[in-house]
């Protein structure tokens, strides 16, 4: 037979199945060929056979369920998984996928249960302890996150996605020096993406550094392919507001708007930037005027009133004389 040719093994095996349908090696067999051939719906055939011979054999229903994955079905998936984890509660493969499968569908507290299980079984099981940082992220709970991947950390394993979810986590506690250390070592293996950036970008705000602070968000605009790239720009207007920098926190808004047009609001901010940068006062009347059409009510009546008083100072401006 010639590598990868199977035909001749499929019909080998299909022709021991005439003789006996009970023949577990040949079923095994057989669906293993056609999962190698991503044939997964013929290969969840041949398992379901093996089910209908032996349906005490946790590793059947082990699977049955990683077809029904291939085959985008997690409901039933969870439901093999169920059973061989029955059949086997030391099936730490099977623990972890049924609570990541468990988690997919947004139950949390029954996932933590099971992965628990797992880890109680094996305390340094790399795998369980990623899903459970999962389970805790989702759940929001930042403190056991971090202390969660740096058990994990401390087995010498420092994967790319967990050490951006720890960096994350050490934000939301606002930890920013251990956010900082996190986010730079996936920058000094060339992982960053524009969220490294951004959250670094908070982070040195939260530690005083809007110098930094400004440096990372022009990278994460940089590196921007998402829909967030306006809320980059909006973040570093901001910035350059409170820093007094008025001529690039009126560019930083334009761009805002162009990125996030939606954002309604972000035309007062630009129309307030350009009220105290420019002494014409015909620029900023024109981007309140864009901000009252809209549909944001915040700063409705203040800009109704500050159109008025700036209705005033043009109209002045024109009548009084040149000395």
């Amino acid at each position: 037979m010639k590598l990868g040719d199977f035909n001749e093994a499929k019909f080998s095996y299909n022709s021991l199945l005439k003789k006996d349908s009970t023949n577990v090696n040949a079923w095994s067999n057989l669906g293993s060929i056609y999962e190698k051939e991503l044939n997964y719906a013929k290969a969840s055939d041949c398992y379901q056979e093996l089910l209908a011979i032996d349906s005490t054999n946790s590793f059947y229903f082990r699977q049955n369920a990683f077809m029904s994955m291939r085959l985008r079905d997690p409901i039933r998936a969870i439901a093999y998984f169920s059973q061989a984890h029955d059949l086997n509660e030391k099936d730490l493969v099977v623990i972890n996928e049924l609570s990541s499968l468990i988690l997919q569908i947004r139950q949390p507290i029954s996932a933590e249960k099971i992965i628990n299980k797992g880890l109680k079984l094996a305390p340094n099981n790399l795998k369980l302890l990623y899903t459970k940082s999962d389970i805790l992220h989702f759940k929001k709970e930042y403190r056991n996150v971090v202390s969660t991947i740096s058990h994990a950390i401390s087995l010498r394993d420092t994967a790319q996605y967990y050490q951006k979810m720890i960096g994350a986590a050490y934000l939301h506690l606002e930890q920013f020096d251990s956010c900082i250390y996190h986010l730079n070592e996936i920058i000094r293996k060339g992982k960053d993406s524009e969220l490294t950036h951004y959250q670094l970008a908070l982070a040195f705000k939260g530690i005083g550094n809007l110098a930094q602070s400004e440096i990372e968000y022009q990278a994460a605009i940089k590196k921007g392919i998402s829909e967030n790239v306006g809320v980059y720009y909006k973040n570093l207007a901001l910035l350059f507001d409170e820093q007094n920098k008025l001529k690039e926190s009126i560019a930083a808004w334009k761009k805002a708007i162009e990125y996030s047009p939606e954002e309604e609001v972000y035309l007062y901010f630009l129309a307030r930037a350009c009220d105290n940068y420019y002494r014409e006062k015909k620029i900023a009347r024109r981007y309140y005027r864009q901000y009252y059409d809209t549909k944001d009510k915040q700063y409705r009546e203040y800009v109704r009133l500050r159109i008025q008083y700036l209705n005033g100072v043009i109209h002045q401006s024109k009548t009084t004389p040149v000395p």
